[in-house]
């Protein structure tokens, strides 16, 4: 099956990964994690929505950051493929190639 296709039936998908519990990642979401429950205690109900609220607007900025960057790479890559396949003239040649 082609790449494209995998991609279109669902069975491609960039944006779904596994955290390893050795990474350094799963240690630092852990770590906010247990920041941001301790910060929470001493909050205010309204200040928890405040504080929900502002996560939110905070997550949706993230992957719209996220799907521009991830945009940006694929059209990149999509751009040297074009160009290793599409018609170039080297201004040298190889030695008994013609000139």
């Amino acid at each position: 099956m082609f790449f494209i296709e995998e991609l279109w039936n669902g069975n491609i998908r960039p944006n779904q990964k596994a955290i390893r519990k050795d990474s350094q990642y799963h240690k630092l979401i852990h770590n906010l994690s247990c920041e941001t429950e301790k910060f929470l205690e001493d909050m205010s109900t309204e200040q928890k929505k405040q504080f929900d609220d502002m996560s939110l607007k905070q997550a949706e900025l993230y992957n719209i950051e996220s799907r521009e960057t991830f945009i940006e790479g694929f059209r990149l890559g999509v751009g040297l493929v074009l160009d290793a396949i599409g018609e170039y003239k080297p201004q040298l040649c190889s030695i008994g190639e013609e000139e």
